[in-house]
């Protein structure tokens, strides 16, 4: 399988994509058509290869037998071609480092994904009259030698539309017969761990994840980012819902009527989007609507083909569905943020649409966390404006600063530097040693960047921001 696409499956990370020009989406367009041509040509097996979707479990190891190998132990989720007995394998292939690298770039043509990375492998068993059959000692499992690996490394874009149709049923098509399913992969995602028992953890999920947004022009507003992924399997979302509790005390009573939530939807705008994206596609209609004095409801729906369905990633990829803002009322009151979601998929093996076995939320419970807590810290002004030196004192004037832990430069400022910290004021000392390479004997240069507050809240959640004007430092 020569071709500049050896990746084809992936479990992995997205990088969020935005809204592009008309000069870019051409150029997307082009390389889609490219990348389709060559997912086309590139599933072409042999019959005598078993070919199997396999979730990797371990970290590479090199060893040494005549010449150098690299393996890794995979979990086998799917079969496509051939027969294969063992529900965990390892596959090796030639070439490889030995000595105190840790971690394996690249093996001749194979490259193994990371752990916790579902792919497709393409296998070959070992002969007895082969020269590698020693190489079965090497393992307690059964060995089998790979001859190449279809996945999408994170961050490659864009990736297959539909990996339903073009990856899956290419494939059973190729080998005239239905995948045979072993094991879904494992769940990685401690929310969905944390939500289900351990006999949901294979089964098909969705999750909805709360997220705070860390710099935000709604200062007065508390923001969050809503995000949606699959539990372990690629799914295609067709509908969905989340229901929203809140505390009345702390945001009042019919917030989206009432105009004290504001909320963006995120959407993919391109033509012929189809949920391929990490956008909620033109084709989704999406509602928002009070349904009780402390709850609010926002459903996603498909209103195209089946094919429309928005495609769900584990992991890291999500999709990014919504901006939410609450306006508080009241700081000092619990925040009592919780999620409850529903949600169908369209199963194309059974060509229906089917609920997800479970629907996971964050927060699981509830945000506890004061609204106080929770208020992004705004920085007004930073006082006296001149060049810093290091020992210097500086203010920093604004709202909602309380338990703020600062940073400049990335660099933490330890409890001892800072003199006072209330709700409008952080008084500091500008420490001697911001870098970790600063020495005293340097040369006295002029740095400029912005200052980070962080809030930690005891949810767990981090809540951060920048000051919009730079603070300038001579650094000795």
């Amino acid at each position: 399988m020569k071709t500049t696409l050896k990746y084809i499956l992936f479990i992995g990370w997205i990088t969020v994509i935005n809204f592009v020009g008309n000069e870019v989406k051409g150029n997307n367009v082009a390389l889609e058509n490219e990348i389709n041509q060559q997912i086309e040509s590139s599933l072409n097996f042999s019959d005598n290869e078993i070919v199997i979707e396999g979730t990797v479990i371990t970290p590479h190891r090199a060893f040494h037998q005549i010449s150098i190998f690299t393996s890794c132990v995979v979990e086998v989720n799917t079969i496509f071609n051939g027969e294969i007995e063992e529900g965990v394998i390892e596959v090796f292939a030639e070439g490889g480092t030995i000595g105190y690298t840790t971690e394996i770039i690249h093996h001749g043509q194979v490259h193994f994904p990371p752990v916790g990375s579902t792919a497709i492998f393409r296998l070959k068993k070992i002969d007895n009259n082969e020269e590698r059959k020693d190489l079965q000692s090497s393992t307690p499992l059964k060995l089998y030698y790979c001859v190449d690996i279809e996945y999408i490394p994170p961050g490659y874009n864009p990736r297959p539309k539909n990996v339903e149709k073009q990856i899956y049923q290419k494939l059973e098509s190729e080998f005239g017969r239905k995948r045979q399913l072993v094991i879904a992969p494992a769940t990685s995602n401690q929310i969905a761990m944390d939500y289900a028992e351990a006999s949901y953890l294979r089964q098909r999920g969705a999750i909805y994840q709360l997220l705070p947004i860390t710099e935000t022009k709604k200062e007065d507003h508390i923001g969050f980012r809503l995000l949606l992924s699959s539990t372990s399997s690629i799914e295609y979302l067709h509908s969905g819902e989340l229901i929203v509790h809140y505390n009345e005390e702390a945001f009042g009573s019919h917030i989206v009527s009432e105009g004290n939530l504001i909320y963006k939807i995120r959407r993919d705008t391109r033509e012929d989007s189809y949920g391929h994206s990490n956008l909620v596609p033109e084709h989704f209609e999406v509602t928002v609507s009070d349904i009780h004095f402390n709850k609010f409801k926002i459903a996603w729906r498909n209103t195209s083909s089946p094919d429309g369905c928005m495609q769900l990633f584990p992991r890291k990829e999500n999709i990014y569905l919504a901006e939410l803002y609450f306006l508080p009322k009241a700081f000092n009151k619990s925040a009592k943020i919780r999620l409850k979601g529903y949600g169908e998929r369209y199963d194309y093996q059974m060509d229906s649409i089917v609920p997800f076995d479970y629907v996971a939320a964050s927060p699981q419970g509830c945000l506890y966390s004061n609204v106080e807590q929770l208020m992004p810290a705004t920085i007004t002004d930073i006082f006296p404006d001149k060049v810093f030196e290091p020992l210097d004192t500086v203010q920093l004037i604004g709202k909602h600063l309380k338990n703020s832990k600062v940073s400049i430069y990335g660099k933490p400022i330890r409890d001892g530097y800072v003199i006072h910290n209330s709700d409008t004021l952080i008084q500091m000392v500008i420490p001697l040693l911001l870098r970790k390479n600063a020495n005293l004997s340097d040369e006295l240069k002029m740095t400029s960047g912005k200052i980070a507050l962080t809030k930690t809240c005891i949810d767990e959640l981090e809540v951060k921001t920048f000051s919009k004007e730079n603070i300038k430092i001579r650094m000795r």
